[in-house]
């Protein structure tokens, strides 16, 4: 039976254009095998079209905030949203924690800002997404890090 209230946005940055010391292929490989159990009809079943994958140069920072935005705006608060994101977490200069992207870039050890998506980004893109339910599962360096108080 479909779960036509499913939506996920599932991403595996196994590659980093300007950072290939970061590449991690097997998150990649976890991102599709998630994105496959989602839309199995004998295990989850969310329709394929509610299931949204973005990995390595699809999972640019642009690209992966417009499928956010594409998430609040396709979703209602009777859904269910699953966020799963596999990759390298780190913080910025001013100690902002940021996940990384695939068109992120590292200067000394430190996300350089507006080349990742920084935590504050991250909540008020989620916010935005009326469903009462959200699941949020987070495989990167410091995921503790993030704060998900979703209610004002």
């Amino acid at each position: 039976m479909p779960f036509n209230q499913g939506h996920a946005l599932v991403v595996g940055i196994g590659s980093y254009r300007y950072e290939p010391p970061l590449d991690v292929p097997i998150t990649v490989t976890d991102a599709v095998a998630v994105a496959t159990v989602l839309r199995d009809p004998n295990f989850c079943g969310y329709p394929e079209s509610q299931v949204t994958l973005r990995t390595d140069s699809g999972a640019t920072r642009a690209g992966i905030l417009a499928a956010l935005t594409d998430l609040a705006m396709r979703t209602k608060p009777d859904d269910t949203v699953l966020l799963f994101y596999s990759g390298h977490g780190g913080y910025s200069a001013d100690g902002v924690y940021q996940l990384t992207t695939h068109d992120t870039r590292i200067t000394q050890h430190q996300v350089v800002a507006g080349t990742g998506i920084s935590q504050p980004e991250l909540l008020d893109k989620l916010r935005a997404i009326p469903a009462k339910r959200l699941i949020m599962v987070i495989n990167a360096c410091h995921a503790g890090e993030i704060s998900p108080v979703l209610v004002n």
